[in-house]
């Protein structure tokens, strides 16, 4: 049997839960077994995209598919140097990578994913009539996002009914179109934003949710010409790009601009830090500002 399309940017769980319902089940078990439960879990790690490619999908989709396709890794390839990224994805194709999720995430210490899962209700619409199945989307489980960066619709998250939303380690087996596991009430969501609403200045958050969406498509070409020489050329600092960041987001802080983007920050003996001094989507934020200035 052939593999099913899907989507780009589904989650690779969700792949492979797409798989085990078109009846390759034992594939998907060996898969969800041997990846590991996605983020909480930071003593189960990922494994190589070239075995889950053989492991999980028999080769129907490859390695390289699934790390430029299924997974977080060209958002932050597009902010390393060249020769970094590449020593980076060949790792990820050939080698366990040590503190990477291959199902979901990219690093378990950085926050690229909420850990209720979003979608957006355009997205099941046509994954139901291209696929007969709903995906889950990678760009819509970022902590910060509010919206589908391709359609600008409020993305969904709690059941109607019971008001609980999918959480990532409990959903083996459910695709974006499901009816809640938890009640079992058809496949009814409540908007994000209505009990979660977009924290930052609106033009700053478009903004970052475009730059960061084209950074997963491989697009952020400009994001290479940006580094503190180009900046000095300029007579600008890095000091003043992250002031300027700070004031765009109505923040005195990386402490609050963490929280406006919803990144875990951990308390340390009384004083609040963060969990990784620079999350991926803090640094977006900063080169995001620092490139229109």
């Amino acid at each position: 049997m052939d593999h099913p399309q899907v989507p780009r940017f589904a989650t690779t769980l969700s792949v492979v839960n797409a798989w085990g319902r078109a009846g390759h089940f034992g594939n998907a078990r060996v898969a969800n077994e041997r990846a590991g439960f996605p983020r909480h879990f930071d003593h189960q790690f990922g494994w190589a995209a070239d075995q889950l490619s053989k492991f999980a999908f028999a080769g129907r989709i490859s390695g390289d598919a699934l790390m430029d396709q299924h997974s977080h890794l060209p958002l932050q390839l597009s902010i390393m140097a060249a020769n970094d990224a590449v020593e980076m994805r060949n790792g990820m194709r050939s080698a366990d990578m040590h503190k990477y999720h291959q199902l979901n995430q990219f690093f378990a210490w950085d926050p690229l994913e909420a850990p209720n899962l979003r979608r957006c209700p355009t997205c099941v619409e046509e994954d139901l009539a291209r696929y007969g199945v709903a995906h889950w989307r990678l760009h819509h489980q970022w902590p910060f996002t509010r919206h589908c960066a391709e359609h600008r619709t409020p993305l969904q998250q709690a059941c109607v009914r019971c008001k609980k939303s999918p959480f990532v380690e409990k959903v083996a087996i459910q695709l974006a179109h499901d009816d809640c596991l938890l009640c079992g009430h058809h496949a009814h969501f409540t908007p994000l934003i209505d009990e979660s609403p977009v924290k930052g200045p609106a033009e700053a958050y478009w903004s970052l949710l475009d730059l960061a969406f084209r950074a997963l498509k491989g697009e952020a070409l400009e994001i290479r010409s940006f580094d503190e020489a180009a900046l000095r050329r300029r007579g600008i600092t890095m000091d003043h790009v992250v002031s300027k960041t700070l004031t765009r987001w109505n923040c005195r802080s990386g402490v609050e601009l963490a929280a406006k983007l919803d990144i875990v920050v951990q308390e340390d003996n009384g004083a609040r830090k963060l969990k990784n001094a620079s999350p991926l989507m803090m640094k977006l934020a900063v080169l995001n500002c620092g490139l229109e200035m």
